[in-house]
């Protein structure tokens, strides 16, 4: 069993304890063998790597929080919201949670349905204003004005919407 010297006592090989006594020309070796007078120095150094690192890493998870909702809520570079369209199709789905509200929607075409996906605000928004989780369902028709993406995907940010039975909701997302 390996002991720690309890002060002022020094140890032997073997683990055997030895009475230090104020004469002696050594110090006693602490348990990280460095010597007494050291150990504050050591503590204080320790202290402020500690401090540089705090210093280092909260400028570093700012920047990568910004660029994360920066990122995120750039609607003027993903979509073009100079040019809004208007498509008439019926619901797939509609998916009524956060972070947006989506629905997707099919658009009759010249051979086939097209689909599209239509990014609306949060849930808070739209129940804000009369609209909850079944007043879209599969089916519906819908008349949905749009800012399409830049990049040619069939899909945009809403600017209005209007169902089958006259109810409209408008968000101005410009």
């Amino acid at each position: 069993m390996i002991t720690t010297p309890r002060r002022g006592e020094g140890t032997l090989a073997g683990g055997k304890r030895e009475a230090h006594t104020p004469g002696d020309t050594h110090a006693p070796r602490t348990p990280f063998g460095v010597r007494g007078w050291v150990r504050p120095l050591y503590r204080r150094w320790l202290a402020s790597l500690a401090h540089l690192r705090l210093i280092s890493v909260y400028p570093f998870g700012v920047l990568l929080i910004s660029t994360c909702v920066l990122a995120h809520h750039g609607t003027g570079g993903t979509y073009d919201m100079d040019k809004p369209i208007t498509l008439k199709g019926t619901v797939t789905e509609f998916r009524f949670s956060n972070p947006h509200v989506l629905i997707l929607f099919a658009v009759p075409g010249d051979k086939a349905a097209v689909n599209w996906l239509a990014e609306g605000p949060s849930v808070i928004n739209w129940t804000r204003t009369g609209w909850n989780r079944t007043s879209l369902k599969t089916k519906d028709q819908v008349t949905i004005t749009l800012y399409p993406a830049r990049s040619g995907k069939r899909e945009g940010v809403i600017h209005k919407v209007v169902t089958g039975s006259g109810k409209e909701w408008c968000c101005e997302t410009k």
